[in-house]
């Protein structure tokens, strides 16, 4: 779990850096490379951690987080 999180963290901000590089401006596309990698980690995590462990993870912000993805993903389809 821990290197799939440590590579996911540093795609994450190494594609952020091309953004940045490029001099890229909107802020909508920032937010949709963070929550594609965000979701790649919740998806590892859910492979990895049990039930009891999962429901920690979700009650400690996990599950805000990624409810708010979903609506943002929801509104892009509008």
């Amino acid at each position: 779990m821990d290197s799939t999180l440590n590579h996911d963290l540093h795609a994450l901000r190494d594609e952020m850096k091309t953004l940045q590089t490029a001099k890229v401006g909107n802020v909508d596309i920032y937010q949709k490379v963070q929550d594609k990698w965000y979701q790649q980690i919740y998806d590892t995590y859910h492979r990895f951690l049990n039930e009891d462990q999962w429901k920690k993870y979700l009650k400690s912000g996990a599950a805000r987080e990624q409810k708010a993805r979903d609506k943002r993903r929801a509104s892009e389809g509008k």
